[in-house]
C-alpha cells in the first residue's frame, strides 16, 4: 500500500511533500547520516524559520516530527497521523542494527520524548 504521506516538505500542510525513495533496507552507513541529519535539523529547528519564514515555529516543529516518525526512526509504531500498518520488522531491525546498544538507547529515548509531546502539536 503506497502512503501519500512518505516525504519532507517545509512547505506547510496544503502542499504535497516531496516523495522520498523507496530505500527497504539502506546501508547501516545510511541509515547512520539519515538519523543524524535529522538530529541536527532538530538541534537547528530555530534556524529552519530564517530559510521558511513564511512557517510558524510550530509548523516547523511538526514537519520535523513528522519527518522523524514517518521516514526516519524505522522502529516507530505510530505516523504523525495514526499508527502504521504497515510496519515492517526487517526494517525496523536493519534501523537497530545500525547502531550500537547505547546509541540505540538514546535514540529510543528521544523518540519516546517526542511521542509524549508530538499530541500538543497543531497543523
Amino acid at each position: 500500500m503506497a502512503d501519500e504521506r512518505k516525504g519532507f516538505d517545509l512547505g506547510g500542510y496544503d502542499s504535497d511533500p516531496i516523495p522520498m525513495p523507496e530505500l527497504p533496507f539502506p546501508e547501516k552507513a545510511e541509515i547512520r547520516t539519515r538519523v543524524l541529519d535529522t538530529l541536527v535539523l532538530f538541534r537547528h529547528a530555530d534556524k529552519l524559520s530564517t530559510v521558511r519564514p513564511d512557517m510558524s515555529g510550530e509548523q516547523i516543529a511538526f514537519e520535523l516530527c513528522r519527518l522523524w516518525f514517518d521516514q526516519v526512526y524505522a522502529p516507530s509504531l505510530r505516523y504523525m497521523d495514526g499508527l502504521k500498518g504497515d510496519g515492517d520488522p526487517r526494517a525496523s531491525e536493519s534501523f537497530t542494527d545500525a547502531f550500537s546498544d547505547e546509541e540505540f538507547s538514546w535514540l529510543e529515548r528521544f523518540h519516546r520524548f517526542l511521542e509524549l509531546r508530538v499530541d500538543r502539536l497543531t497543523p
